[in-house]
């Protein structure tokens, strides 16, 4: 009878405690989106690129397409393909849809939200605000924290190193194959 208590007691703990990844707080939100590991990398061109993960614990499809910030007039939603063998970031035109249940990953070399020509120089512990906007008319803000994850990795910016792809910026990854970037 203890151990059930105890199991029962434990099991209430959890669920009355907001939810953490690592130092990432998750975000509920009235549509029934959750939204964590919310960060951005410090942007040491003029773009910068934000990440985060999408779930969607509703019964309905939502569909994500587009972003806004205070920091950049143009903010894209983009990926990265591999197209005859080399990486390419590519916006994505019509969006993204989350599927009832379904999480989507926004990271590098991945899915992310692009902000180009930023209007500021962001280091690690900067943090701005970011809108996700989605078809049925809803927005999201969350607030993005710039971490100096992967740094001593990627030294170049935004979001690429020659391991996982190319950005479509990058003197280095545009137009060129896996090997050459290999040997740079």
């Amino acid at each position: 009878m203890k151990v059930l208590f105890s199991s029962l007691f434990a099991v209430l703990i959890c669920l009355s405690t907001p939810v953490f990844a690592g130092d990432e707080k998750m975000k509920e939100t009235a549509s029934n989106l959750s939204i964590s590991h919310v960060w951005g990398k410090p942007n040491y061109g003029p773009n910068g690129a934000a990440y985060f993960i999408l779930k969607n614990n509703s019964k309905t499809d939502r569909h994500l397409i587009g972003a806004s910030s205070p920091l950049s007039d143009r903010v894209e939603l983009h990926t990265h393909l591999k197209e005859d063998g080399v990486m390419k970031m590519r916006k994505m035109k019509d969006g993204i849809i989350v599927k009832p249940g379904e999480t989507v990953h926004f990271k590098p070399a991945g899915n992310h939200v692009m902000l180009m020509s930023m209007k500021e120089k962001l280091k690690p512990g900067a943090t701005y605000d970011l809108e996700l906007k989605f078809k049925d008319g809803s927005t999201e803000k969350v607030k993005v924290a710039i971490k100096d994850k992967d740094h001593e990795k990627d030294h170049r910016g935004s979001h690429a190193d020659d391991k996982r792809g190319s950005n479509a910026d990058d003197k280095r990854g545009s137009g060129t194959d896996e090997k050459k970037m290999k040997k740079n």
